[in-house]
């Protein structure tokens, strides 16, 4: 293999050594989970040391948020897919529905909410950080109009789910929530 130039590394190469810790910490964060997982395992899977991934990540914590982030940020639509496409509401908020679902359903994702749950009685603030990520990420969106029909999305599918079943058969000005 070629020697190294040394010095700096080209901001690809930062990049590219970033994914790698990433990708080691994911795995090592799925497999054995939050508490197992140490910042010498993820060096070593990454074959990098201690001090380069101190460089990048403060504490294990930071790493782990640094991988929450990169999964939320993968669940999102690619920047070119329209949010807002439909020839009705009804059809804009079934295909947002859709995406979110299939978000959600991710091997990720799913993956991501085991381990919440595995480790959450051990470590409470992971599942907050968790579902502070998320939230953040829905408010990360720049386009107005697509971030006001994905908030009516999220209120159209807890209306769905919550309020629905409870309102089954009564007419409209019986529709309270009891």
């Amino acid at each position: 293999s070629p020697i190294g130039r040394g010095g700096r590394p080209t901001r690809t190469e930062a990049q590219q050594l970033s994914e790698r810790i990433l990708d080691a910490a994911t795995v090592l964060f799925f497999t054995a989970g939050y508490g197992a997982t140490t910042i010498e395992a993820v060096a070593r899977r990454a074959r990098i040391s201690k001090r380069t991934l101190y460089h990048r990540f403060e504490d294990k914590a930071a790493l782990f948020a640094a991988v929450v982030h990169r999964i939320i940020e993968r669940l999102h639509p690619p920047p070119g897919v329209p949010l807002i496409e439909g020839a009705n509401v009804q059809e804009i908020l079934e295909r947002l529905a859709r995406m979110m679902v299939q978000g959600a359903v991710s091997a990720q994702a799913v993956a991501l909410h085991r381990l919440v749950v595995a480790e959450s009685g051990r470590f409470p603030k992971l599942a907050a950080a968790v579902g502070a990520a998320f939230a953040k990420s829905l408010f990360t969106l720049t386009d107005p109009t697509a971030v006001a029909w994905l908030r009516m999305a999220v209120a159209a599918a807890i209306f769905w789910v919550v309020a629905r079943p409870r309102l089954s058969g009564r007419t409209w000005p019986e529709w309270r929530v009891v």
